[in-house]
């Protein structure tokens, strides 16, 4: 049989959760751009951020739904309980970090200008931003999850990475944006890479929480949401006892109100609960079953989409089509969803290692190699398995047997 140079990796339904949380980013975007509610009669643009953060917020406490439609281990359960007593620290912690990632993303929109409604079409630098801001990105998570989740990374993972990054930056040149970068302000670019950083440790952390301290997925998001309904409800009571204030804030809250018509407003709301939903829970679910890596996925695609549908983007723009391939089949490769069967790319992916793993435990013939010439398993210092007796007489019934004096029992 011939061996094939590329091959899909051990792909499952899991698998489709960070392709379909790209696609409703792209529905949280078109939503963004082009429902009615953006514009008065005269044409003018409004905002009502007070309501957009009200339906985020709802979207993610809307998690406490998930326990009764996604299955949740009564084993992880228990295992949260054994660290309950710190559990106030690691929340506090993780709340900490959200607030850095929450605030850290309107720093630019503010050093830019305003929080605008123009301003705020974009929900993040790495969808519509320059292609560099990915590639760093993935760099950082390499760097952080290499730290704090002991996660291992070979060579096809590092050659992925100079060939995304190389790609990106070709694209960059092409669609000019660092002469746009160059018309920034230094503090801008200087806090869209602090925002990388910031932007990573989250998903790390949101990681962390699931992986290491055995939290489910569902409490995190409804943290989330309960600190965002906080939020806009402190931005609501503001609004309310400053009416008639200049503020741009103020006076775009209630000019919404005067000028939008109620039916446009309420089905925006409905509408933002409803995406925010499944975008909160489709997003914790890609980062529970797979690395944080995975979330790259989903700024790679929204930026391909985003940028062919941008009518301001140059018709240059489809000439990068093919390096999106290109790039988008590197990601793939980084994250093992492509392997490369030639010049030892796919000696140590994951499930080569695995592989090898259980050869090293069973050994050459089959047998386990954890047997002894006895083929005593020690289980503690009062009992052992006679694991060879067991398998030569196919008995399926696994006994513990007490270790006499001779055997070093206490």
């Amino acid at each position: 049989m011939a061996l094939k140079l590329i091959k899909f990796g051990e792909l499952n339904r899991k698998h489709f959760l960070p392709f379909i949380l790209a696609l409703i980013n792209i529905l949280m975007e078109m939503i963004i751009r082009y429902y009615p509610d953006n514009k008065t009669p005269e044409g003018k643009k409004v905002s009502n951020n007070v309501l957009e953060l009200y339906s985020y917020s709802l979207g993610n406490l809307g998690s406490i739904f998930i326990p009764c439609i996604f299955k949740f281990d009564n084993d992880e359960i228990s295992r949260e309980d054994s660290i309950q007593k710190r559990k106030f620290l690691h929340f506090f912690v993780f709340i900490f970090i959200f607030i850095v990632h929450f605030v850290g993303k309107g720093v630019p929109l503010v050093l830019k200008g305003a929080l605008t409604q123009e301003s705020m079409n974009s929900q993040n630098s790495f969808s519509e931003g320059p292609f560099v801001y990915i590639g760093v990105e993935m760099i950082c998570f390499l760097i952080i999850t290499r730290f704090l989740l002991k996660y291992k990374y070979f060579k096809h993972h590092f050659l992925s990475i100079i060939a995304f990054v190389i790609l990106g930056n070709v694209c960059d040149l092409i669609l000019e944006y660092y002469p746009q970068m160059l018309e920034e302000k230094p503090l801008v670019i200087i806090f869209e890479f602090i925002n990388i950083i910031i932007d990573v440790i989250f998903y790390t952390s949101e990681k962390y929480l699931m992986e290491i301290l055995y939290y489910p997925y569902w409490k995190l998001n409804i943290t989330i949401g309960s600190i965002l309904f906080v939020v806009s409800s402190c931005m609501l009571i503001f609004a309310l006892s400053a009416k008639g204030s200049s503020m741009k804030f103020v006076a775009d809250f209630y000019l919404y109100f005067e000028k939008i018509n109620p039916g446009i407003i309420i089905g925006k709301i409905i509408l933002s609960i409803i995406i925010r939903f499944f975008f909160a829970t489709f997003s914790i679910l890609s980062v529970y079953y797979f690395n944080p890596n995975f979330f790259l996925i989903n700024y790679q695609i929204s930026k391909y989409v985003l940028i062919l549908i941008d009518e301001n983007q140059k018709v240059e723009k489809y000439y990068c089509i093919i390096i999106f391939v290109l790039q988008f089949f590197c990601l793939l490769v980084y994250l093992e969803i492509i392997e490369l069967n030639f010049c030892g790319l796919n000696k140590n992916i994951k499930a080569n290692i695995n592989k090898r793993g259980v050869d090293e435990l069973l050994g050459k013939d089959g047998r386990d190699s954890t047997l002894g010439i006895t083929g005593n398993i020690d289980i503690n210092e009062e009992y052992y398995i006679d694991s060879l007796e067991n398998v030569e007489n196919n008995n399926k019934i696994v006994e513990m047997t007490p270790k006499t004096d001779n055997e070093g029992t206490i």
